[in-house]
């Protein structure tokens, strides 16, 4: 065979090689977020899903840190959390702010994920002091009917990590299911306070009182 033609057949297998290798890469990167679908969508509270956000995501992605801002304007979300006694102080990570206003200049950039190195100047706003200052990041849009409900970022210690011109199509696909289930469990711990409140006079309920004492019973017995 001509020297060109080996040469030439040689490139072939080693583009063919890497395109195996890509194509091996992506399908253990899809199983990997079929399987956060699979347990984002089975969590039935707003501390099941947020511990798996947090806990379940940032091990199986390798993520060095994971926070979750979320649009309360009415305080609404805030306030039914804290009736139904979930402590925000144990979450470090989850911040809630009034309006998409306080965002600041990534509002209006914030219409597909924004990937790249992090500068605290910039970007400070989404990851609080408690938490680990990453060098790259993901910064990824939750929306709900085009309208925003909260920012979900994702971050690493290896600068490289993520990249102004990577491909976002699996981050996108991530946050539409996170973005579903956080407006599904929100709705469900809504509920939840309904059932625990009186109408006429938005008090706690007796239903409320039998459950707190339930609870109370089982801490003692433990």
């Amino acid at each position: 065979m001509p020297i060109p033609l080996q040469s030439e057949n040689k490139q072939l297998r080693e583009q063919l090689t890497l395109l195996l290798e890509q194509a091996r890469l992506n399908q253990q990167i899809m199983q990997r977020y079929q399987e956060f679908d699979l347990q984002f969508i089975g969590a039935d509270s707003f501390r099941e899903l947020i511990d798996r956000i947090f806990e379940t995501l940032s091990a199986t992605s390798e993520l060095d840190v994971v926070t979750l801002t979320l649009i309360d304007r009415d305080h609404d979300i805030r306030s039914i959390l804290r009736d139904l006694r979930i402590d925000l102080s144990s979450y470090p990570n989850l911040m809630f702010i009034d309006g998409g206003d306080q965002l600041g200049w990534l509002r209006t950039r914030l219409q597909k994920p924004l990937l790249g190195r992090f500068h605290a100047g910039e970007y400070g706003c989404l990851f609080p002091p408690e938490v680990l200052a990453p060098a790259s990041i993901a910064i990824v849009p939750l929306l709900r009917n085009r309208k925003m409900i909260g920012v979900l970022c994702l971050g690493s210690l290896d600068q490289h990590r993520f990249a102004a011109d990577m491909a976002t199509d699996f981050i996108e696909h991530m946050a539409a299911i996170v973005a579903i289930c956080l407006e599904n469990v929100i709705n469900i711990e809504r509920l939840k306070h309904i059932g625990l409140t009186d109408p006429l006079t938005a008090v706690n309920n007796r239903r409320y009182i039998e459950q707190r004492l339930q609870e109370e019973v089982g801490r003692t017995r433990r």
